[in-house]
């Protein structure tokens, strides 16, 4: 049997193995950035297959600056030929992870030809196959198959992985002085890398990828001594330039990114500190998985407070440090080891740096692991070269993929579906807020569908227990409320004076604010909301006399607070002082202005409103955006002029 017939059988068997897998979990269902990306996002959920409404999915992207319009084209595509059924959506992620591995695969086979390994080909292509196979099984891996939304990241992952395979094509074309060598780096490439930004934007760390490819690889080396400045030249400009855009970004943006960390639960340096050890638990679950150590959630993960606390902090700062001050002179001498370890820490460079981001997430590995797994390759081919038994090598390989396997099979066998998934994760993460919280709004699902008493009281339990793992949250807290009138119970005394000391005492999140006001938008349909409105009125009212909010936070809670006035008792004018409060607090949000205009209208105060209008068009960031709402300002204003508007249903 030839080379070539042996590793597309090696191929065949790895993909099959893999659908095997992964095929539990095509079972589960939607769940968390799914419902505002798909579900509830009209454009998805009711597309056919007709250039308009395709037009219309490609632009209804929320998530980026981009919008991310090719992975909202593919959910278009999925609900307008299969529904909005998970089975399918789920399906066609596993198609795009089956794909990304093969690039995976043919990526490794080019390194490893690359760095001229004194083995056969056909071991070559088997430890290509072997680090295929690692990331592919890999159960890190899973939360981005399975997580529907989470196709931002694969195909932005696959175009990535593209760009970098075109661009090692072009660099041997152009070492062999073969012609259309530019074409490949200097056209395909960029088209690719511009493809990936538009599923997501992380894709940018794909350009120092590159940078890494060649410093380990290719070392500037062409046929035309013409060719190695023109490279040289390029890189240099491409530094130089990377590190403008960013010190003009953090000094253009800095009031943007002071404001996004109002809405976090940590500081930027906090951030910082934290990311460190975040790569050293990325890299040791990679390296060493262990089952219960994967979630969705990651929220019992401590914050660094500072180097020393904890102490581990400090001994990861002086790892990095310390590994990426050695990557330049190391990579002549184990190109490998650099490359593996250099795409790791620049494949996480984005979301692990000063973006307003989580502290962690699972899926963010889905690129940087495909350096790990380069590296596994590696070692394989230098345990060949170094004559050791052929047989004791792939012994162990087969043992290590079994393993990878056996754990994403029944991490997968924990998707199937959604109650499981949260159980499975409130059992594994017993201190994960946001893991014991999911698993309380799970067991009162079952108990709507079931009627059983025993979901009640679990329901209860968990969502109490998740009380104490958050003691600034009261998301559990509102919860429990909920719960109880919808069972047509009073809610116990502690739950309402906990959440009221707590908004007048702990800090607030965004989250918390969110919650407080779906029971208000509840209010605004009396005849099926079971919370009494005064009750509601009665938390607002203490909610917003703290002091511990953070201003984003607090002119969210004002604009909510006065929604339910006017809904609830038509209190125009006490709802418009707090309309005013939230636009003296953020007024530079559009939507807070259009609210206070609309209420202003409806309130029969068209000259107060006239004058917001003309305040509101002397804010600089509105005239030169795309799109800019000074227009429908404009608009606003001759509506006043020519006639009585109709009043506006802020609740919407």
């Amino acid at each position: 049997m030839n080379e070539r017939l042996k590793i597309s059988l090696g191929v065949l068997a790895l993909l099959s193995i893999v659908i095997c897998v992964y095929w539990p979990g095509m079972s589960g269902g939607f769940m968390f950035d799914d419902y505002p990306n798909i579900l509830g996002n009209d454009a998805v959920s009711n597309a056919k297959l007709t250039v308009e409404d395709l037009k219309a999915a490609v632009h209804s992207g929320i998530a980026g600056p981009l919008k991310r319009p090719i992975p909202m084209l593919s959910f278009a595509l999925n609900s307008a030929t299969a529904g909005i059924k998970p089975a399918a959506f789920k399906i066609t992620n596993l198609l795009i992870h089956l794909l990304v591995g093969l690039l995976v695969f043919y990526l490794t086979l080019l390194i490893l030809r690359q760095t001229q390994q004194p083995i056969d080909r056909l071991n070559i292509g088997l430890a290509s196959l072997f680090g295929a196979a690692f990331w592919m099984l890999h159960p890190i891996n899973l939360s981005t198959t399975l997580y529907v939304v989470q196709r931002m990241n694969s195909l932005a992952a696959m175009f990535s992985l593209l760009a970098i395979i075109f661009y090692c094509v072009g660099r041997r074309r152009l070492i062999d002085g073969e012609p259309r060598a530019f074409f490949y780096c200097c056209v395909i490439t960029p088209i690719a890398i511009l493809m990936g930004l538009f599923c997501k934007e992380n894709a940018i760390v794909v350009i120092p990828i590159i940078a890494l490819t060649e410093l380990c690889f290719f070392r500037f080396e062409a046929k035309r001594e013409s060719h190695i400045s023109a490279l040289k030249t390029t890189y240099m400009i491409g530094a130089v330039l990377s590190v403008v855009l960013v010190l003009a970004f953090l000094w253009l943006r800095w009031d943007w990114l002071d404001n996004r960390y109002q809405f976090m639960a940590f500081s930027l340096m906090e951030r910082l500190l934290t990311e460190t050890r975040v790569l050293c638990y990325y890299a040791a679950l990679i390296v060493f998985p262990r089952l219960t150590e994967f979630a969705l959630f990651h929220d019992d993960f401590i914050i660094s407070s500072s180097l020393f606390n904890p102490i581990s902090t400090l001994a990861c700062v002086l790892a990095l440090a310390a590994v990426i001050s050695a990557i330049p002179f190391l990579a002549k001498r184990f190109p490998l080891l650099t490359y593996s370890i250099g795409w790791f820490l620049l494949a996480h460079s984005l979301e692990a740096s000063f973006l307003p981001l989580d502290i962690i997430y699972e899926h963010r590995n889905y690129l940087p692991a495909v350096g790990i797994a380069v590296g596994v390759a590696g070692a394989l081919t230098n345990a060949l070269a170094w004559g050791l038994e052929k047989r004791l090598v792939f012994t162990i390989t087969a043992m290590i993929i079994s393993v990878l396997a056996g754990l994403t099979f029944l991490r997968a066998n924990s998707w199937s579906d959604p109650v499981t998934l949260a159980m499975v994760e409130a059992q594994n993460h017993p201190k994960s807020f946001r893991s014991v919280y999911a698993a309380g709004r799970a067991q009162y699902g079952l108990y709507l569908m079931r009627k059983t008493p025993s979901d009640y009281i679990d329901a209860v339990e968990k969502l109490e227990r998740a009380i104490n793992l958050d003691l600034d949250s009261k998301l559990p807290l509102i919860g429990l409320i909920q719960l109880a009138y919808n069972n047509g119970e009073q809610p116990k005394a502690f739950w309402l004076e906990e959440l009221k000391d707590r908004f007048q005492s702990k800090t607030s999140r965004i989250a918390d604010i969110n919650a407080l006001g779906a029971i208000a938008r509840c209010r605004a349909d009396k005849v099926n909301c079971k919370i009494p409105g005064d009750l509601v009125v009665e938390i607002y009212e203490v909610a917003h006399t703290s002091e511990k909010m953070k201003s984003a936070v607090k002119a969210q809670l004002l604009v909510d607070f006065a929604a339910l006035l006017i809904n609830e008792r038509q209190a125009n004018e006490r709802a418009l002082q707090l309309l005013y409060e939230a636009n003296s607090k953020i007024p530079n949000n559009y939507a807070y202005r259009r609210i206070l205009i609309d209420v202003l209208i409806s309130s029969g105060k068209t000259q107060e409103a006239m004058s917001v209008i003309e305040s509101a068009r002397e804010i600089d960031r509105w005239k030169d955006r795309y799109n800019s709402p000074i227009t429908e300002l404009d608009a606003l204003a001759t509506m006043i002029g020519e006639q009585a508007p109709k009043p506006v249903d802020i609740a919407e």
